[in-house]
């Protein structure tokens, strides 16, 4: 049985401006540059890592979004944090070059969604739907293989987050939200949602 936790970290989905100073991924007047992101074999994404995921294929990550990512890598030094995205290119900030240095363990990867999905209940599903509501298909099957931290990309990490096991996000009081999951791999409850998905 799944025991729904409420996040002992507190959740912050951004809705105004973070001063400038927080965190150098929130400012909004970067530069920008086009890059090509690599398309990884799926059996190269590390488990138990921090997952984020931009499925709508905009050709950019917002402010909001590139601090969601800087707030989970800076919180957890000795975790991958995969920001993976449906667009084989991207524009980035160029504050990203410093990113390499200062969070090593950022890895910016285009997904392609019918590969990600391989080895899932959901891959027969994906064609059945066209994408429709594949967001919510790519964080189960992302931890049902690979375990680990879901979070959505407006969720700002103000503490590590390495402590939680089996959590599922509250919004509110009384309401689940799926915005930060926390699972290892081959949970049943993970395939729960997912069988519940593909109904």
């Amino acid at each position: 049985m799944v025991f729904f936790v409420l996040i002992n970290v507190i959740l912050v989905r951004i809705l105004i401006s973070r001063p400038k100073n927080m965190l150098e991924s929130c400012q909004s007047d970067n530069d920008e540059v086009q890059q090509t992101l690599k398309t990884i074999d799926p059996s190269k994404i590390p488990e138990n890592a921090i997952y984020l995921m931009e499925t709508s294929g905009l050709p950019m990550l917002s402010p909001k979004q590139l601090c969601a990512v800087e707030s989970a890598a800076l919180h957890h030094p000795n975790r991958s944090v995969v920001m993976a995205v449906n667009n084989k290119f991207l524009q980035l900030p160029i504050v990203l070059k410093s990113w390499s240095e200062m969070y090593p363990n950022v890895m910016f990867i285009n997904m392609d969604i019918f590969q990600w999905l391989n080895g899932t209940i959901l891959l027969p599903w994906l064609s059945k739907n066209l994408l429709d509501k594949n967001s919510n298909a790519m964080r189960y099957a992302t931890l049902f293989k690979y375990g680990g931290l879901y979070l959505d990309t407006d969720v700002i990490v103000l503490r590590p987050m390495d402590d939680l096991v089996k959590a599922v996000g509250l919004q509110g009081t009384k309401k689940l939200n799926g915005a930060a999951l926390v699972f290892d791999k081959h949970h049943p409850y993970i395939e729960a949602c997912m069988n519940e998905l593909s109904a």
